[in-house]
């Protein structure tokens, strides 16, 4: 708890921000496990970059904790952060798995897990999945309000990813646009006094960038005002390719932070 603190709360905007590729939907995805262990509500709302099978499949591989195909995972069981710049400490135990993961195995492994924790009383999971550049967030804010009226609130939103949303109507600078967007998601907390959380992608510099920082923002600085905190995603060439992110904050509104302070993070993708 020393990382997050209180900050992942009702009527929190939380932020992850970095490159491509460099993790923010896994981070995403496991931020919506945690809750969903938790016994919270939650929707994920995919607008693009990722289709429902490919979501649905993540989403039974971390049920399931088995790969789609068969393959030899690196499993981390221990880390450790070293001094300096350099890199953590990780030891891995490799697991073996010989058969492919079978659409059988993938729900009984989800219903199993929704069982014990509230024993089948209700969804704790919805997904709303939609394409590229087709729904603005008054259309999230339109989905989440007719839930309401079946009588089922999101204790947790979390949106994969704000950069792709299509843009709300009545503004035609770009600018004003992304801004628009970031502070109808902050009313959406608000309004419903649930934790929401999104990505966002960081500016070119952040590619190279040990630590990502403030100024590596991405097409509007703005939306640094709106969120409760935005966390960075970094890794060197070497870090991604033992599986190593780190994670700092950039901003946090409620709470002491130093922006190049990082927690080390180890993970194994293959089974989420």
């Amino acid at each position: 708890g020393e990382f997050f603190g209180n900050a992942l709360e009702r009527d929190g905007f939380i932020a992850f921000t970095g490159p491509e590729k460099r993790g923010k939907t896994f981070l995403l995805l496991d931020v919506a496990w945690t809750a969903i262990q938790q016994n919270r509500k939650v929707v994920f709302f995919e607008v693009g970059d990722m289709s429902q099978n490919q979501i649905m499949r993540r989403f039974a591989v971390r049920a399931s904790r088995r790969p789609l195909d068969p393959c030899i995972v690196r499993y981390p069981t221990f880390i450790e952060r070293e001094d300096g710049d350099g890199l953590a400490k990780v030891d891995f135990k490799d697991r073996v798995f010989k058969k492919h993961l079978t659409d059988k195995l993938a729900w009984e492994s989800f219903k199993q897990l929704s069982n014990k924790i509230n024993a089948g009383k209700e969804t704790l999971l919805r997904l709303s999945v939609h394409p590229n550049d087709s729904i603005s967030i008054l259309g999230i804010r339109s989905i989440l309000q007719q839930w309401e009226r079946e009588n089922w609130v999101a204790d947790c939103i979390i949106l994969d990813y704000a950069d792709i949303l299509a843009p709300p109507v009545g503004s035609a600078d770009s600018r004003d646009q992304i801004n628009k967007t970031w502070k109808q998601m902050r009313a959406i907390s608000q309004s419903m006094h649930c934790l929401f959380i999104t990505a966002t992608q960081s500016d070119a510099d952040s590619y190279d960038a040990h630590v990502i920082r403030k100024h590596n923002f991405s097409e509007d600085k703005r939306k640094h005002a709106h969120v409760t905190g935005m966390i960075g995603i970094n890794a060197t060439e070497e870090e991604t390719e033992l599986g190593i992110r780190r994670l700092n904050w950039i901003d946090l509104r409620e709470g002491r932070f130093v922006e190049g302070k990082c927690v080390h993070v180890a993970g194994a993708l293959e089974i989420a």
